[in-house]
């Protein structure tokens, strides 16, 4: 796909270019041009072809860039931040911070502290949590995944609630109306799903650890992608009244997460549980918890001060730290 992604810099300006223009820029045959093109649609990018004007990519696309997101964030979150980079296609994002951890501990590499971020245009295998799959179309979204290292298992008491606390606040920032979030991992517009967090871990239980945080946000979504998701969905293309740059919103994103997450070892959850029950999409909701001990109905009250969710049933309030949860 390198040749199509080559291809797909020089489209992503919406305008009109020949398969000469396209060939000679990039040193490629007509029929190189042309097959690059077809991956490109087969991918889902709306690219026009007509034989006296050559190709447009319909509508244009702002590609990520590291060297706009890096020069943008301000000088204290740059300061955390050992590694950025952008790829084209991944199986996940996630997976793939993994494997670049494994080999610089391989090398003896791996640095103690600060962040390496790795952002995708597209993934062909997301993943959700509990396994599931998340559609992941090219250029279309923002898949972001943080790897960040931690002292101790129990300082990851309730990290990706804050994660979710500050997408919220970024997306606020837009001015966008009716956002929430729904325990444990989902984010909302209008009670629809617009992005998810998956918060891995590697490390030994009583020591230190690293954590992989990963953000998927509909940016984009056509309805063919949109036909393959089991629940209500929306994008922020659809939501939004202002234009949002891609860039601009990962910038801003970072820039909170990172200053976020030096301080988190001190502060935890605490100072972030006011603004979670803001957003508390599930607050005084009648819900469904499947659980490792089985399925439960109750009403949701919010969540406690380890980040579980507080499920009133039968007149007793329990807490519930891992499982599914919908909406009765």
């Amino acid at each position: 796909m390198k040749t199509s992604y080559r291809i797909l810099e020089v489209l992503a300006d919406g305008h009109w270019h020949s398969g000469t223009e396209l060939g000679e820029q990039l040193k490629l045959t007509r029929a190189a041009v042309q097959k690059s093109v077809a991956k490109l649609q087969a991918n889902g990018l709306k690219i026009d072809a007509v034989r006296s004007k050559g190709y447009r990519l319909v509508d244009g696309l702002e590609l990520l860039s590291s060297q706009i997101i890096s020069s943008n964030l301000k000088s204290e979150a740059k300061s955390l931040v050992h590694d950025l980079s952008v790829c084209f296609t991944v199986d996940s994002t996630n997976a793939q911070l993994w494997r670049d951890r494994d080999l610089r501990v391989a090398n003896n590499e791996d640095k103690a502290n600060g962040a390496y971020i790795l952002l995708a245009e597209q993934q062909v295998a997301g993943r959700g949590r509990r396994g599931r799959s998340w559609e992941s179309p090219l250029g279309g979204n923002i898949y972001l995944s943080v790897l960040w290292p931690f002292q101790h298992p129990k300082d990851l008491t309730g990290l990706s609630l804050m994660l979710g606390v500050v997408i919220i606040d970024v997306l606020n920032s837009y001015k966008l109306m009716y956002t929430g979030l729904k325990w444990p991992n989902d984010i909302l517009i209008h009670d629809k799903k617009l992005g998810g967090i998956l918060v891995e871990m590697v490390g030994e239980p009583q020591g230190p650890c690293q954590v992989v945080m990963g953000v998927g946000l509909n940016y984009h979504l056509e309805p063919s992608y949109g036909d393959l998701i089991s629940q209500p969905w929306t994008s922020l293309t659809k939501e939004s009244q202002e234009p949002i740059r891609r860039n601009e919103l990962v910038v801003r994103i970072l820039n909170r997460l990172l200053i976020a997450l030096s301080q988190w070892s001190k502060t935890g959850l605490a100072p972030w549980l006011d603004r979670w029950q803001r957003y508390d999409a599930l607050l005084g909701q009648t819900v469904t918890v499947d659980t490792p001990a089985g399925r439960r109905l109750g009403l949701a009250v919010g969540i406690d001060e380890l980040g579980g969710l507080k499920v009133a049933i039968d007149g007793e309030i329990i807490a519930v730290y891992a499982g599914d949860v919908s909406v009765s």
